[in-house]
């Protein structure tokens, strides 16, 4: 799994959580990659560092851009003022987005 670190963060516990969880074909719902199962993962990640989720997203489409319902609702939520929750949750970064490169990855801790 991969976190994404706001700056709201001061403490591990007690943080809000979003989950973002993206499958790109039909093989892969059907296979440990399909959304329950991220979801699954995602919800026993959260309850072992005694996170709330407070909200979730999906989407059914490649990670190559960015136009994705889900994706785009996970944005337009931390667009107006205070962000509803401190993190994203993904089960891989592949999960969240295929297109860029990331060069400084110290934002990211990867749990797995």
């Amino acid at each position: 799994m991969t976190e994404r670190h706001t700056r709201r963060q001061t403490s591990n516990l007690g943080l809000r959580a979003a989950l973002y969880m993206r499958v790109s074909t039909g093989a892969q719902a059907k296979k440990d990659l399909s959304v329950p199962d991220q979801r699954r993962q995602l919800h026993e990640y959260c309850a072992s560092k005694n996170w709330t989720i407070v909200d979730e997203y999906s989407d059914a489409r490649t990670g190559r851009d960015d136009n994705r319902p889900g994706f785009q609702q996970m944005l337009d939520a931390t667009r107006d003022g205070d962000p509803p929750f401190d993190v994203i949750l993904v089960h891989s970064f592949s999960r969240f987005n295929q297109v860029f490169k990331i060069k400084d990855d110290s934002q990211f801790t990867d749990s797995f």
